[in-house]
Parts: structure tokens; sequence; C-alpha cells
């Protein structure tokens, strides 16, 4: 006796990819806010703004495994790499100075120096400077031209590539992570200095 019957078959997603499904938010470090002057800065001189890559983590963490969890009646865990793409300074921030979330939900707009690393899709910079604080040799130079409390902010962002595995170790996709942003903030005092001229009696 023969049967026969319609088969239909289709490709179902793993998980939604524009979704932090490995919580890469939780896992990229707090973002540095590197400046000198540190306490107050002059109006009319340089401050210095940098980032420090001495330390590995600064710009790459991987491979960092999320914890497995069961689709379509299947096991699967999320192997992901990334790696610090861009480091991005507003001087003058007023809203929205500190975040810690994927790029889609950041707006970069006030973002005036942007350090941009020659990394690929697939693969992070061979190079990580970010300058350091010294003269001439800092990321940028900012001279600011008013008196008065202002925040600056530094947004790192971040971006990788991650592979879904089952259980019993197949490989199974590969992808692009959705790229996720670090921002932190701080407030500098900008003040002025006049020489004066006393007349002594």
């Amino acid at each position: 006796m023969l049967f026969s019957s319609d088969i239909e078959f289709r490709c179902l997603d793993i998980f939604d990819p524009d979704t932090d499904i490995a919580e890469v938010v939780e896992a990229v470090p707090a973002t540095q806010v590197n400046v000198n002057p540190s306490i107050k800065g002059l109006t009319g001189l340089d401050t210095w703004l940098w980032y420090d890559f001495a330390t590995p983590t600064a710009s790459q963490i991987g491979p960092y495994t999320a914890t497995t969890w069961s689709a379509h009646g299947e096991s699967w865990t999320i192997t992901t790499f990334a790696w610090i793409d861009q480091v991005m300074w507003d001087i003058d921030c007023v809203s929205a100075c500190d975040y810690h979330g994927t790029a889609a939900g950041f707006n970069a707009t006030g973002y005036e120096y942007i350090l941009d690393f020659p990394d690929t899709q697939a693969h992070p910079a061979a190079d990580y400077n970010g300058g350091t604080e010294a003269d001439n040799q800092a990321a940028f130079e900012h001279i600011y031209n008013h008196i008065g409390d202002t925040t600056i902010s530094t947004a790192a962002q971040w971006r990788g590539w991650y592979h879904v595995t089952t259980t019993d170790g197949d490989q199974t996709a590969r992808g692009v992570y959705p790229p996720v942003i670090a921002a932190q903030s701080r407030t500098l005092p900008i003040i002025t200095i006049h020489t004066e001229l006393r007349h002594r009696p």
C-alpha cells in the first residue's frame, strides 16, 4: 500500500538576529572617559582625549558563550566574538550621554570626534592605538572657548560575529552580530585664567 502527501520545507530563524541573544551588551566593558586636564579645563588651551588599549579586553572580548536555550525543539549554543569598531567623543553632550545597548537605539549625531579602526565584519583591527596622555600624542585635541560645566561623553561601538552549535557540537549557522554601544560621561568644569597687573603703593 502506498501513501502520498505534499511536504513543505521552510527555513526558520533560530533567533531574531536583531536581538542581543548572546547578551553581548552585558559582556562589553565600561567605556573610558579619558581627558586631560582631568579636574578643570582651561579656555584657549588644548584638552586631550585618548583611549587606553593596554589591556586586551579593552578592544576585544571572546569567545563569549551564552547559556543554551531551546528553539524549535532543539537546544542551541551561541558563541560570540566582539571587538571595538569605533571610539567617539562628544565634548559638549547635552542628552543621552550614558548608554549601554544595541546601536539601533543610540543617536551618535552629537559626537564630533571619531576614531575609526581598520577592522572588518569578520576580523578586529590588527592594531588598536587610541593615543596617549602626552603632548601631540592624544587621539584628539579640543579647545574650549566658553566657561562653565560641560559634559564629555565617550562612546565605543563594538561589533563581531557569532556561530551557533547544537548540543552535539555541529555548527549550524554563522552571522554578523548587531553592533553594541557602550557610552559613559563625566562633567568637566571649564574655567578661564586672566593675568592681572597690580601696582604696589
